[in-house]
């Protein structure tokens, strides 16, 4: 068991009450019963349907099942950045996967996260326009061979490297909160990963940063797909479950797209240099209120919308923008609420609509503000 305590306190007094505690707790002679936190892994494809009432958008996810290895260790953290480095380059890839198949995939997403305590799923989550729930499956069974025939590219890796870079050097003197301090330490606890502090840390991200090669990435990628323990999950908006691939037809179709050469990785003929022209009708804004208490400003803009500004320096050189719809989420109509959801979780990660990040990061690299 942990106990994760953050903030203004004194350590010597908090354990000073631990101890008080325990001592009274009455102490068990029979040591406890063990706990199974493992979940089965098959070592073979699997294929499962879902069907959720309020869910009206067909979705396709293609998972892969690894167990989680406890490593408490400066390997383990390297390990973990240049996953973070990999994750990234796939969803900026599957941005092109997305255009190429924009006939029946809404949005494509790549994420690792924790199945329980002893198991790791690695996630390829596609929302779907149109029903073609195989199509999306070999889809991403091609995107995947591909990568793992060519491997990425050294620009795709140096760009990232860049990025990261620049963004260690601005939070090396970021203010830590005790609430962030908490949510570290209880991650750390809960999957014994190594805590390092602000300044540790950016030393190591800076160390590490100048040292992953991309060979390190395409190993990461590798072992990833190697994995034997592989789901498709089809969530369908109708309780009639769909025909779709068997179990014996993915493992034939895997096989296959791996077998046969795939198309070369060349984001350069799909590179935008200019972002389109906007029709902008010139307006008038007005102050209309001030808090001054938050720091708020709102704003009337001749538009008939609403403009609420806050100012806070709790996250210098940065500036967050809000679009909120009258009913909140909720009031998206169902077809939509998908799409925005991720979206609005992705945009800053991999660009937005048929604009690359890439491409953005061109743009506004030759801007003068």
């Amino acid at each position: 068991m942990s106990l994760v305590v953050a903030g203004d306190i004194d350590k010597q007094h908090i354990l000073s009450l631990l101890k008080t505690k325990l001592t009274m707790l009455p102490v068990r002679k029979d040591p406890p019963e063990m706990i199974d936190y493992s979940v089965p892994l098959p070592e073979h494809w699997r294929a499962a349907f879902v069907h959720e009432d309020e869910i009206r958008t067909p979705a396709v996810e293609i998972s892969f099942f690894s167990p989680y290895q406890d490593d408490y260790s400066l390997t383990r953290y390297k390990d973990d950045l240049v996953n973070q480095i990999m994750t990234r380059l796939i969803n900026i890839r599957l941005q092109y996967l997305e255009k190429e198949n924009d006939e029946f995939i809404s949005t494509a997403n790549y994420y690792s996260s924790a199945t329980g305590r002893e198991t790791i799923q690695s996630v390829f989550s596609l929302q779907l326009s149109d029903e073609k729930y195989d199509e999306a499956t070999l889809s991403i069974f091609n995107f995947l061979a591909a990568a793992e025939q060519q491997g990425f590219t050294q620009a795709e890796l140096d760009e990232e490297l860049e990025r990261l870079t620049r963004l260690n050097e601005k939070q090396k003197d970021k203010t830590i909160y005790s609430i962030d301090l908490a949510a570290d330490m209880m991650t750390a606890a809960a999957s014994h990963q190594l805590l390092a502090g602000q300044n540790d840390k950016f030393l190591l991200n800076r160390y590490y940063l100048k040292n992953i090669t991309l060979a390190d990435v395409n190993s990461a990628f590798h072992t990833m797909t190697a994995v034997k323990s592989r789901l498709v999950m089809i969530t369908h908006p109708e309780k009639i479950q769909p025909q779709v691939m068997d179990t014996a037809t993915l493992e034939k179709n895997w096989i296959e797209s791996h077998r046969l050469p795939q198309k070369k990785w060349d984001p350069a003929a799909e590179q935008i240099t200019e972002l389109p022209d906007i029709n902008v009708t010139a307006g008038s804004v007005k102050l209309i209120r001030t808090v001054e208490e938050y720091n708020i400003r709102e704003y009337q803009l001749s538009n008939g919308s609403r403009l609420i500004y806050q100012y806070n320096n709790d996250n210098p050189g940065k500036v967050f923008f809000k679009a909120l719809t009258p009913g909140g989420l909720r009031s998206v109509p169902d077809d939509d609420y998908h799409a925005l959801r991720i979206a609005v979780s992705l945009t800053d990660e991999t660009g937005f609509g048929r604009y690359p990040l890439s491409a953005l990061q061109a743009v506004f690299n030759k801007a003068r503000w």
